[in-house]
């Protein structure tokens, strides 16, 4: 679908209602959601059951959608006990319906089961917990698709950080030559640390877009808040699997004191649930600044575009994060991350003390007279 397809007549919760008991057999009332292109509604039953209601632009292609359906039905049969979202399948067990509406087109309709939460963006202070869930979330999720094929899964999306190099055409955008400077350094890094290493990774179909307006955290009184799931699949691809607490752990620390310590939780979660190779953990700190410097120079670039406040003010985290994120020596963030997964924080360490064991025997005394006997 193009980002030039023109809009479409709003639909109302009248709408909504007469497709969800048409095609879906259910009646309550219909609230409308937010959706750039698509129209999605909450819809909820007599008995208070909710559903979210998702009504595709008319130049959606199907495979996009049949796509997230295959995935939340895999994961379903995987992982039964994840908190994600259910497909509810239309008359004749259908995964969506096509259907014709009153203004003339002919839309994608489908159905989820409702994840109750609010976003994580929303959710101040970030206790530690509810970032080591959200690690776990994703470890569990990506567990469950490691098995998962679908063809529309290999699509060119600008928001995968293997294909990052795009943003290097449009660097110009950024108007403050620092800043600039700031995001040609983060791309350094990526070229010497993530380049390299990318035909060695691990690849599999991911989520590829746990922001924090993506993440929904329970917050239960007297209690810490708690991760309970992730929506919006739209960016799901075939990437590279270590991207995907990547952009967690980029998000997460958007709003934190200590960017590292944060990073260090999602990344802890996400281990637990799926572990990491050495070689994944050791791209993770370049990646994590890659996405945000994705982040920026996409909104840089739409501003240009778009007229559009919103623009501005949502690179501004990001810009803060990146900022706080250039005072951390990347060997430092590597060695922290590695210590967060329980692996000894510097790579090589064992080997050098199993050498100095073995050496023991032989090595000459430092000093004149041993320090224990004076």
């Amino acid at each position: 679908m193009s980002l030039d397809a023109p809009p479409t007549p709003p639909l109302t919760p009248s709408d909504a209602l007469r497709l969800a008991a048409l095609h879906f057999g259910l009646e309550g009332t219909a609230q409308v959601l937010p959706g750039e292109y698509d129209a999605n509604f909450r819809i909820t039953t007599a008995a208070g059951t909710s559903f979210a209601l998702k009504v595709m632009h008319p130049a959606r292609d199907r495979a996009f959608v049949e796509l997230q359906i295959a995935a939340f039905e895999h994961i379903a049969k995987r992982d039964p006990d994840l908190t994600l979202s259910r497909v509810r399948r239309a008359a004749g067990d259908e995964p969506c319906v096509l259907a014709r509406l009153d203004d003339g087109t002919t839309r994608l309709v489908w159905m989820l089961g409702w994840v109750p939460g609010r976003p994580l963006a929303d959710v101040s202070p970030r206790h530690g917990a509810v970032l080591d869930e959200l690690g776990r979330l994703l470890g569990r999720m990506d567990a469950a698709l490691a098995d998962f094929a679908h063809p529309a899964a290999a699509r060119e999306l600008k928001w995968d950080l293997t294909r990052l190099g795009w943003i290097r055409g449009h660097l110009g955008h950024i108007e403050d030559a620092g800043r600039r400077v700031l995001v040609e350094r983060f791309l350094a890094l990526y070229d010497t640390a993530v380049l390299p290493a990318l035909p060695g990774l691990r690849r599999s179909v991911i989520h590829g877009d746990a922001n924090d307006h993506n993440v929904l955290v329970a917050t239960p009184r007297a209690r810490p808040p708690r991760a309970t799931g992730v929506i919006d699949f739209g960016d799901m691809h075939h990437g590279a699997t270590v991207c995907e607490p990547a952009v967690a752990a980029a998000y997460a620390l958007l709003a934190a004191s200590d960017p590292l310590a944060a990073a260090e939780r999602v990344v802890a979660g996400y281990h637990e649930a799926l572990p990491l190779t050495e070689d994944e953990i050791a791209v993770l700190f370049p990646l994590i600044c890659a996405r945000l410097s994705v982040s920026v120079v996409n909104s840089a670039w739409r501003r240009t575009m778009v007229d559009d406040p919103y623009v501005t003010i949502s690179e501004r985290p990001a810009w803060d994060a990146l900022e706080r994120l250039a005072a951390i020596p990347p060997r430092l963030a590597h060695y922290a991350l590695r210590a967060a997964c329980g692996m000894p924080p510097v790579p090589h360490a064992p080997h050098v003390v199993a050498w100095l064991g073995a050496q023991a025997a032989s090595a000459a005394p430092v000093l004149e007279q041993d320090p224990k006997e004076t």
